[in-house]
């Protein structure tokens, strides 16, 4: 499942920005698509804004919603899926919501003989159960937890509590953006 952005989408159906913008407004007034703006590249710029169907809209179109895995609403469903395809595309073998030792963790995969769990947060409301999910990916055997939220702002949020709770954390741990993870070059 790709991540396009509306500008992409407005290309391919051959829309000019001021019709697709007046479709996407009623689409959303109508309940059958989600929007969000994400951060893609550092620097100036870099957002794209990303519409994600609701069940009612697959069913207004006769067609069947693909399946996204995850635990969690539209979005964080959405992430997880993409950040796996991504991780396919690197050539990793992702695991889903995997259940290590009774802990589901969002995202795993090896590398390097390394476990690698990826934690996605997608609300400053998640951000007091990171502490939670990073002491615990760690227990039961995790060497690096990847946070990835989908803006700026809240990943600086949720690295100011994760670091100012868990001193001299045991295990590698990173901070990242949605978009920072799915364009950096190596993982």
């Amino acid at each position: 499942m790709e991540l396009v952005g509306v500008v992409e989408i407005y290309q391919r159906c051959k829309f000019n920005t001021s019709k697709g913008n007046k479709l996407k407004q009623e689409l959303i007034k109508l309940g059958y698509v989600l929007s969000l703006s994400i951060k893609i590249s550092s620097g100036r710029g870099g957002k794209t804004t990303i519409l994600i169907l609701i069940d009612k809209a697959w069913e207004a179109i006769g067609y069947q919603k693909p399946k996204m895995f995850g635990k969690g609403g539209e979005y964080h469903k959405k992430f997880v899926s993409q950040i796996a395809h991504y991780l396919r595309i690197k050539k990793y073998n992702p695991l889903i919501e995997y259940n290590l030792q009774g802990k589901q963790i969002d995202v795993v995969f090896e590398k390097d003989n390394q476990l690698i769990g990826i934690e996605l947060e997608m609300s400053e409301l998640s951000i007091p159960h990171a502490v939670t999910n990073y002491q615990k990916d760690t227990e039961v055997g995790v060497n690096h937890v990847i946070f990835i939220t989908p803006t700026l702002k809240l990943k600086k949020q949720l690295a100011k509590k994760i670091l100012s709770e868990v001193q001299n954390p045991p295990k590698k741990i990173s901070f990242m953006t949605l978009g920072e993870f799915i364009t950096q070059q190596e993982i």
